[in-house]
């Protein structure tokens, strides 16, 4: 099976090359328009307006009635129809950091000029903006081929006030406050043949629209020619216009390429217009997917959900884009998820472990070990250009050790247990320094979980982003296994003892102050050392590595497994249905919110869910945890169809309706790919011959190849 063949659909537009350059767009307003129009992303740099093609037709502006014909994740197909011109547009983001667009024309209805045109803010405005510095036609060999300019980026070094307690972290840490890219970003337009024609055009700013009649080609194109125009920078906007003409005996192909200078932006357009963008696309893709392993099953829904997470990994990944990021990492999303984020980089790190090379995986912890705070602690965003900000919690311990048994790697081992063990100081000594075992939530926006009831017990104001204090039991959990892991891992004595000490103490604490001693573990109020009497489902979260005593389980079957609270139609959902704010339809307080946690099934959770359920000894309960695999893929499937996956950021636990109104598609705020390979098709990196209990997800068969663990080729074969 060639994974491509199961990425076919028609409501799907993302692009990715794989290495920083994206096409992504979360509410396109310009989708079907030619080119690149909507906002496109380098890294975290934003580019709108990259460029558009302008049509005439025996020399007269056409409008395009166009539709989206087809897309997988290497080409998007676009038709345009003006009449009996019928054209079609095959777009790509290759691995040259390009964007590019090759346009042939399917009916024979003579040549048809085609003026490419991108539109530029060249205004001094307040950040954050972003801007053109400086522009230079390129040429070759003597003749015409584009435009290169320099690209500034600026943001305000001031911290916001929206959230007093996180955005302190530049100020304590020491960390540098970068407020323009100046300089480190140029971009190259051009074209794969010789333009008949090129203009520049500076102007006041309007917001332009990739129509003919709001271009300055609308004057400039006359009698089959675009008049040379040249003007120098200035005024708001500046135009660049280049002129090809599209017969029925050949294709044109013009994109446009990121890089840090101008002669590498150049080269990059060079490379990518060197042969058909979207061949090259293809290949790579197909590579990119041959390093991973290869899994294929009897359930549909199950098969497209793990390529359809590989699609996403890729779409997301950045390969030493920018000077901030000079690892191969991964991003957590779109839009504003595209930038270093800490509260998922963990889990990046546990789903590129299983590719056969290593080096992503790696390159995604040595990410944050780069950007680690001068106080060991990680920062929540770290950016190209704007100041690191804001602080996650987060199972880096477990992550790592993952990787180190499928991959191990004693220099590696001994880099990140360095950099851990400096976070694991920062842990016991900023949020545990009483020295109880129990870590202290500072804020609701850390646990990556705002709007939600389990912090109204120590904070009258819960929801305002103020500072608080509580021991939470999912903070807790982390820092237990991150001192667990460095007990294993770690070659230094000091470091090893220091954490064998903690691991206990982190243990012995979330089992004795954290369990209620009835049914459930809660977070803990550190001033009075009051539980909390809000459910929450974190509280499951310690189960998933250790079944602690007898009773916890009840904890399972009383509450996880109820219908009445979490196991709704669609679970899990991350509060009770018997909390006061439950709401399925993201309602926190009477406003529909962007991320709560009030209620909504959050694929973060699940993940842990599914932990939590498999490492049962209750043979009942790890069902559960197969059921709820399944459940959970079919959930992210529009329509329940198969073919047409996604991954959100959260879902409705009554209706599995997706948080379709953020845009945010191919959020990888979780992880799956792991889950699938350890608990449906039983592939234990830590067991002997690789052999570990497998998850009855209802499946009649499935297969495993093409993984490598620990050196050696591993493969599974099943049937019922």
């Amino acid at each position: 099976m060639d994974p491509l063949s199961l990425f076919g659909r028609k409501d799907k537009w993302f692009l990715g090359g794989g290495r920083g350059a994206v096409y992504a767009p979360p509410f396109p307003r310009w989708l079907l328009a030619p080119g690149f129009w909507d906002e496109c992303y380098y890294a975290d740099i934003r580019i709108d307006r990259l460029f558009t093609a302008l049509v005439y037709v025996g020399g007269k502006p056409v409008r395009l009635s166009s539709y989206l014909k087809g897309w997988r994740p290497d080409r998007l197909t676009i038709m345009h129809v003006a009449g009996k011109m019928v054209m079609r547009e095959i777009r790509c983001v290759t691995e040259d950091q390009a964007w590019v667009s090759e346009f042939e024309l399917v009916t024979d209805v003579g040549p048809v000029d085609l003026v490419f045109w991108s539109a530029q803010s060249a205004a001094e405005v307040p950040p954050p903006c972003s801007r053109i510095t400086g522009c230079e036609r390129l040429t070759r060999d003597g003749r015409a081929e584009g435009f290169v300019w320099d690209f500034e980026v600026r943001f305000p070094s001031e911290m916001s006030e929206e959230r007093l307690a996180t955005d302190a972290i530049e100020t304590r840490a020491g960390g540098p406050s970068i407020n323009s890219l100046r300089g480190g970003l140029c971009i190259a337009i051009g074209s794969d043949e010789a333009p008949l024609g090129v203009a520049t055009v500076r102007s006041e700013f309007a917001d332009t629209p990739p129509w003919v009649e709001a271009s300055p080609a609308y004057e400039l194109f006359r009698e089959g020619r675009l008049e040379a125009m040249s003007s120098e920078l200035g005024a708001h906007q500046f135009h660049m216009l280049s002129h090809c003409r599209l017969s029925d005996r050949k294709t044109v192909q013009f994109g446009a390429a990121a890089g840090e200078d101008r002669e590498s932006a150049t080269n990059r357009l060079r490379d990518a217009l060197s042969s058909r963008a979207q061949d090259r696309s293809a290949a790579a893709w197909k590579e990119y997917f041959a390093q991973v392993p290869h899994f294929e099953c009897s359930d549909p829904y199950l098969t497209h959900a793990y390529w359809n997470r590989w699609f996403g990994l890729r779409l997301s990944s950045v390969d030493r884009a920018l000077s901030a990021y000079p690892h191969p990492c991964i991003f957590e999303g779109i839009g504003a998820f595209r930038n270093l984020i800490s509260y998922s980089g963990w889990c990046h790190a546990r789903e590129t472990a299983w590719m056969r090379n290593p080096e992503m995986a790696q390159g995604v912890f040595r990410s944050f070990a780069h950007a680690q705070l001068e106080d060991g602690s990680f920062p929540g965003h770290t950016y190209s250009i704007r100041a690191k900000r804001d602080f996650y919690h987060g199972n880096w311990g477990d992550a790592i050790r993952l990787l180190c048994s499928i991959h191990p790697d004693e220099s590696f081992g001994e880099e990140a247990c360095s950099s851990l063990a400096r976070y694991a100081d920062f842990l016991a000594r900023e949020r545990d320094p009483d020295s109880e075992g129990l870590i202290n939530v500072h804020d609701q926006n850390e646990t990556g979980q705002e709007y939600s009831s389990r912090y109204a017990f120590v904070a009258q104001a819960d929801d305002d982003w103020a500072e608080l204090r509580m021991q939470g039991v999912d903070a807790t959990t982390y820092a237990w296994r991150l001192s667990a892991a460095l007990a294993e891992l770690a070659k230094d004595g000091e470091i090893r003892a220091k954490n064998e000490m903690r691991e206990e103490r982190y243990r012995a604490s979330i089992e004795k102050s954290l369990w209620d001693g009835v049914d459930a573990f809660r977070d803990r109020d550190p001033r009075t050392g009051t539980l909390s009497p809000n459910l929450n489902a974190v509280g499951f979260y310690p189960l998933a590595y250790e079944p602690f005593a007898t009773e916890n389980e009840a904890a399972v079957h009383r509450h996880l497994l109820n219908e009445g609270e979490f196991w709704t139609p669609y679970p899990v959902a991350t509060a009770p249905r018997n909390d006061p704010t439950y709401s399925p339809s993201a309602i926190w307080r009477g406003t529909k919110r962007n991320c709560p946690w009030n209620g909504r099934v959050w694929p973060m959770v699940n993940s842990h869910m599914v932990e939590t359920l498999a490492a049962s000894p209750n043979l009942d309960v790890r069902k559960s945890a197969g059921e709820l695999l399944m459940r959970w893929v079919r959930m992210m499937c529009f329509a329940d169809d198969p073919t047409r996956p996604n991954c959100f950021e959260h879902y409705n636990p009554e209706t599995g309706a997706p948080s379709a109104y953020r845009g945010v598609d191919d959020y990888m705020h979780s992880w799956l790919v792991d889950l699938i390979l350890r608990h449906a098709c039983g592939v234990d990196p830590g067991a002997p011959g690789f052999e570990g209990p497998r998850l009855d997800c209802g499946l009649e068969w499935l297969t495993v190849s093409n993984l490598r663990v620990a050196g050696q080729e591993v493969e599974r074969e099943w049937r019922a």
